[in-house]
């Protein structure tokens, strides 16, 4: 099988993706998760139900604003960055199967242009 131009042009494209990805998803998951410990240490009220109510039950936050809050928000935050470490995740198993089918390819065509 003969590649035209345009397919080459593809796969190269391809191919310097696939070695960029590792960087760019490990370079977003420390960032991710340097954002997190930040964000637990300036505020942990934030992901820890538990200091909420704790807090509620001292009387030291207004019952009034927090009582959905206290519950819901730091399960939605909990949620919101565990769908994002699994849309990292899902990224490199794309990008592990995006080298395989590369690899793939230039077998076939190193096969076909070259027959034995």
């Amino acid at each position: 099988m003969i590649l035209n131009d345009h397919e080459v042009k593809f796969i190269t494209k391809r191919k310097k993706l696939t070695r960029f990805f590792p960087i760019a998803g490990g370079l977003s998951l420390i960032l991710i998760v340097g954002y997190l410990i930040s964000a637990y240490l300036r505020s942990p009220i934030m992901f820890n139900p538990y200091m909420v109510q704790e807090k509620i039950l001292n009387k030291q936050i207004e019952q009034s604003t927090l009582v959905l809050m206290s519950v819901m928000f730091p399960l939605a935050w909990s949620a919101l960055f565990i769908l994002v470490f699994a849309l990292i995740t899902f990224m490199f198993i794309w990008n592990s199967l995006e080298k395989k089918y590369l690899k793939i390819i230039e077998r076939i065509t190193e096969v076909t242009s070259n027959p034995r």
